[in-house]
């Protein structure tokens, strides 16, 4: 009896075995994403976890990546949190999430873009001094990527560097040429990265050497055989200028500040009490450049300023030729040459022609000025004033006459020098008066440059 008792219970207890080995749960793990794409600047991201088993994750960078929690047991929300990529590049990791005897896992990949490229400088703006040996200025660039700087081919200034890599870079940009004039002169500086993709710009500004309002410029200027002369305007903080002529071919031979520092002496320097200019007398058919600089209150001076000219020949087919005779009166005829169409006629007498003689002979006052200031003015006033015959001209009983005449040829071109005839009652010509009468200035034939 007791034996059947023992294989009763056995029984039952193999049934009872059997039925819990056909129960035992089959081990479950899911996620509810297979990829989280986090932003550059950082933040956090979730994802699920339905499991019925013991896990872990493992696979985790932990210089920019949290995880929690990292393990745990059945269902959970497992939160990613990403640092700031201050890279340009693209980072990423695959999260591996297993139960502790490694039969099932799951994976997550991370993904998180790298920072746009950026590049910064602290200023917009870097001024240099006017001369070649100024002191320079630095700028800070800040960027997080390779770096190239270009700009447009300068010869006035340097950069210690135009290369660089991420971080904070300190250059200095160096005046290397002097600027030579009254302006400020700029360019802009382009920091490119590397691969392109961002850019930043900056403008090197240089110094002027000169004032500014001091420039000169030239109007109606005439051109004779003899010289130049016309009128002249100064900048509005000019209180007089230096002035020097010189032969194209001298100025040819020295730099602008060569020259400027020749026009700079004091036996060039002139207060500006007339809007008109003129030159001494100078080589006929040559080339010539009027050098000019204005100075203002303070002496600071205005850039130097040139102009060009070419005197004309003396020799000339179409000027009006005089001849005079005096029989008991005041006869003077005019002949034209052979190519003159026309001729402007002018007569004066008494002193208003002792005066116009004298200004004729100064040997300080060329044809060009007495065009510029007289005759010019007169073919103005009546401009249809002139003899196209050969012509006779009784003067009356004046004490003394001068005659000008200023030819204009077939082509409409004027003459290349004025022709005239002075005489007194005496037929003794005055001596030529060698002082200005109605320009308060002497001048004189400037040698400080080799001419």
């Amino acid at each position: 009896m007791k034996q059947a008792k023992l294989l009763f219970f056995v029984g039952i207890a193999a049934i009872a075995l059997n039925v819990l080995s056909g129960c035992k749960k089959e081990p479950l793990l899911t996620v509810s994403t297979s990829e989280i794409t986090v932003k550059p600047e950082g933040e956090s991201s979730t994802f699920n976890i339905t499991s019925n088993v013991q896990w872990f994750i493992s696979g985790v960078p932990t210089t920019w990546l949290a995880v929690t929690p990292s393990s745990g047991e059945g269902n959970a929300l497992v939160t990613v949190s990403a640092q700031t990529n201050t890279s340009t590049e693209r980072r990423e990791c695959t999260l591996s999430i297993r139960n502790i005897d490694g039969a099932v896992s799951k994976d997550v990949h991370i993904v998180q873009e790298g920072t746009p490229a950026r590049i910064s400088t602290n200023l917009g703006e870097v001024e240099i001094g006017a001369s070649e040996d100024a002191a320079g200025a630095d700028i800070t660039i800040t960027a997080n990527t390779a770096w190239t700087i270009s700009y447009p081919d300068t010869d006035w200034f340097n950069l210690s560097a135009k290369k660089g890599e991420k971080g904070t870079t300190v250059i200095s940009v160096v005046p290397s040429k002097e600027n030579f004039s009254d302006s400020k002169r700029s360019v802009d500086v382009v920091i490119s990265a590397d691969d392109g993709s961002a850019t930043c710009s900056f403008k090197v500004v240089q110094r002027p050497v000169f004032a500014s309002n001091l420039r000169v410029e030239l109007k109606d200027v005439v051109t004779m055989s003899d010289g130049i002369a016309g009128g002249i305007e100064f900048g509005s903080d000019a209180k007089g200028y230096y002035e020097l002529y010189v032969t194209a071919r001298t100025v040819s031979t020295y730099t602008d500040k060569e020259i400027y520092n020749a026009v700079i002496n004091a036996d060039n320097r002139w207060s500006i009490t007339e809007d008109f200019f003129f030159s001494p007398e100078l080589d006929p058919n040559t080339e010539y450049v009027y050098c000019v600089v204005a100075y203002n209150a303070d002496a600071y001076t205005g850039p130097l300023m040139k102009y060009t000219f070419r005197t004309k020949p003396t020799t000339s087919t179409f000027d009006a030729r005089l001849t005079s005779s005096y029989s008991g009166g005041w006869y003077i005829t005019s002949t034209r040459a052979n190519r003159c169409a026309r001729y402007y006629q002018y007569y004066l007498t008494n002193g208003d022609a002792d005066r116009m003689y004298s200004y004729l002979t100064n040997e300080y006052i060329s044809n060009a000025l007495v065009v510029y200031l007289w005759i010019n003015e007169w073919v103005k006033e009546d401009p249809n004033y002139y003899y196209i015959i050969d012509t006779t001209k009784y003067l009356g009983t004046s004490d003394s006459i001068c005659v000008i005449n200023w030819g204009v040829s077939d082509t409409g071109e004027f003459s290349n020098e004025l022709t005239y005839i002075y005489r007194t009652k005496s037929s003794t010509p005055l001596a030529s008066n060698k002082e200005r009468v109605k320009i308060n200035r002497n001048i004189k034939r400037a040698t400080n440059l080799q001419q």
